[in-house]
Parts: C-alpha cells; structure tokens; sequence
C-alpha cells in the first residue's frame, strides 16, 4: 500500500466527489527544476455515500491550436489615425487574449470537463486520462488508504498533496498526503471519532467539535515508472 497501483481503473460511478485539479503544469513554460516538488492544497465535498479505499489520480493534456488572428489595421492618411487603429487593435487582441484566458480557467477548474466549444474554436485536441472519457492505457493511479474509510453524503474532506521528485533518481518520486475528514462538513460525534494511519489527532473532548476533524493522518507513497 505505500506503492501507488496503475494498473486498474475505475469508473465514474465509483467517485464518491467530483474531481479537483491540483496539479496545473504548462508545458511550454514549465522548467525542470520546478517539477522537483509541487505542492497543493485540496478540498472534496463528498457528494455519494459510500466506502472510500483510495484517491484516484489522472492526467489530461490540452494540445492547444493556431491562436487566432487580428487583422492588422488598413493605411490611413493620417498619423493620428493609424494610432487610433494600432490602439483598436492592441485593445480587440488583448480582449481575445482575456477571453481565451476565461474561457481556459473556466475549464481548467473542472480539471478535465474542457470547454467544447472553446477546443473547437482554437482547433484545440485533449488527451485525458479520467474516468469520464475512454480508458487509455495509462489508466489511473490509485493511492490506496491503510484502511477503509466510510464517508457520508456532505463530509469534507481536506488536506495537501505534495509531490517530491528523488534528486538521485529523477523519475522517481514521494508522495506525500496530509487527509482531514470533517463528518457533515465539520460538526461531528464524539463517538463518532475514528484513527486511521499516523498522526492521529485526538480525540475531541465535547460531544461536538466544529474546529477538528473526525480523522487525520498523513500517508507517504513512493512512485517510480
């Protein structure tokens, strides 16, 4: 269990809180030193009632296509005129600039739900590996709990992933989750209280607690592929 698994899938009936992204890379720009640790932070609100055995971990690429084009302003008489049109331009190339960039965070935020409408007017591909779309041979990455966890319709669940690559071997790497369950989003039983993994926190000593979770532990996975 301290091995992530890659070799199952699951399907989208299996997840019991719609996807977050938390990991945001892009790859034109990204430098290898920046992929040395990454580090976010994570909030799911449990929206099935069911038993939780793992996270799921997957991946989606956006090949992005030929940005469009402003046409450049026609030749005016006038100096002032043509400043008047380079201006007009500037301002319709940044307002495109803004609303591509909406149009990408908006998607970006469903971590794998692309905008349609947007990939077909930049001519944009994605490759994605989730379980809403077909099974690829990646499949997903499981990072399976010690033990079983039962969650309710309305528990948060919180916590960070922090992904540190090994400096002696560069494709291999620790993860680290730090996982806080709050029952009903944060009011829970006394008698309620559960200990999974490490780093247990104790016990509340009211009936009921609003500031500390029903479980938290932190857990360490170690991937190399």
């Amino acid at each position: 269990l301290r091995k992530p698994c890659h070799t199952r899938t699951i399907n989208m009936q299996q997840l019991l809180a719609d996807p977050k992204c938390v990991v945001d890379l892009d790859l034109y720009r990204v430098k290898s030193s920046e992929l040395d640790n990454q580090r976010s932070n994570f909030e799911f609100r449990v929206i099935q009632s069911g038993t939780m055995h793992c996270f799921s971990a997957w991946f989606d690429v956006k090949f992005g296509g030929a940005d469009d084009k402003v046409s450049k302003p026609q030749n005016t008489a006038t100096t002032s005129a043509q400043n008047d049109n380079h201006q007009e331009a500037r301002k319709s190339c940044q307002d495109a600039k803004n609303s591509r960039q909406d149009a990408k965070n908006e998607a970006e935020a469903k971590c794998g739900s692309w905008d349609k409408k947007e990939l077909m007017r930049t001519n944009s591909v994605v490759l994605s590996t989730s379980p809403m779309n077909p099974t690829t041979h990646w499949k997903q990455t499981l990072l399976f709990l010690d033990q079983p966890l039962r969650v309710e319709s309305g528990d948060k669940i919180e916590g960070s992933f922090d992904l540190k690559r090994n400096p002696d071997y560069p494709r291999h790497y620790r993860i680290t989750l730090d996982i806080r369950l709050y029952r009903n989003g944060g009011v829970h039983s006394r008698k309620g209280i559960m200990r999974s993994g490490i780093n247990a926190d104790d016990a509340c000593a009211d009936d009921l607690c609003n500031d500390k979770p029903a479980i938290a532990f932190t857990k360490q996975f170690f991937m190399w592929r």
